[in-house]
């Protein structure tokens, strides 16, 4: 059994896609995956090159102070949302990981530990008009109306 633990630089690949601190989209474009050294050269969201680290724990790593390039996580996209068969007094929808459905509220709800709390008037979202179920982490899960 193999108890070597991978490094956190070989899971970058060229042409994934990774959250930043920032809370951007980055793309990998180029990364040292011999070492544990960095950098790791991505694209963000304005089309700047640059360079960004991994944190694991988002504390200082390896000396260096944070910084709202640093990768977090794998990006996950935002389910699609058809806002036109939602109410008009409908502001957010959500994957409730407890009910395994799809709710929509007046109210933008806030992240709890197990699921969204603090809406106001709420429900769930009738089937024919659901996004498709979700399947990443429910605190990705979250839509906001456009304005």
């Amino acid at each position: 059994m193999n108890t070597e633990q991978q490094s956190p630089v070989s899971k970058f690949t060229r042409g994934s896609f990774w959250r930043t601190r920032g809370g951007w989209k980055a793309e990998i474009l180029i990364s040292d995956r011999k070492h544990d050294a960095f950098p790791i050269v991505v694209l963000h969201h304005n089309n700047a090159a640059t360079i960004s680290s991994h944190c694991d724990t988002c504390e200082e790593y390896n000396g260096e102070v944070e910084s709202s390039n640093d990768l977090l996580t794998p990006w996950v996209d935002k389910p699609v949302v058809n806002w036109a068969a939602m109410p008009a007094w409908a502001k957010a929808v959500w994957w409730s990981p407890g009910w395994e459905c799809w709710f929509w509220s007046s109210k933008v709800p806030i992240k709890g530990d197990i699921g969204f709390d603090e809406y106001e008037t709420q429900g769930g979202i009738p089937e024919p008009h659901c996004p498709p179920p979700w399947t990443g982490d429910w605190k990705d899960s979250l839509v906001e109306r456009p304005m």
